[in-house]
């Protein structure tokens, strides 16, 4: 009787992995599926490049390593590097379901009219965020200087 415990408890256990296999496979499947029909690729490329562009207006004297810093990029921060970083985030952020749902909104025509203003949007976004730093640059170097001075008296 014992040996017939043992050997259903090995039987359900092992049917039990299988089954939690198949649904982490279903979820990755579900995870790259939101990926790809995000653009993320396209978009982390735009982004890339458009990161690039603010780092060689802002720092001209790094201009001439442009190529060097896009060759670093893209070997460590591309789609094709981070994919299995991005589906494991995306699969410990969401359930199978609602990534289901993401990729059905995704696949509308405001879902892909998000997506193709993205880059836009984001674009725009870091343009404002130099312009204001650029705007408030002498309050900054202030803030900095009145910081080291109270460092100097403690």
């Amino acid at each position: 009787m014992k040996v017939f415990r043992l050997f259903t408890c090995v039987v359900v256990l092992m049917v039990s992995v299988l089954f939690a296999r198949a649904d982490e496979a279903s979820h990755r499947q579900a995870a790259e599926e939101l990926l790809q029909v995000m653009n993320i690729e396209k978009q982390m490329e735009t982004a890339m490049n458009q990161m690039l562009d603010i780092q060689m207006r802002t720092q001209p004297t790094i201009a001439p390593y442009r190529d060097v810093l896009r060759k670093f990029l893209s070997k460590h921060l591309s789609f094709a590097a981070l994919k299995d970083d991005l589906v494991q985030i995306y699969m410990d952020e969401f359930t199978e379901s609602e990534l289901r749902q993401i990729s059905a909104f995704y696949k509308t025509s405001a879902g892909k009219k998000i997506i193709e203003k993205g880059p836009i949007l984001i674009q725009k976004g870091m343009q404002l965020g130099v312009q204001r730093v650029a705007k408030h640059q002498g309050e900054l170097k202030q803030m900095i200087e009145e910081a080291k001075k109270q460092k100097k008296k403690e």
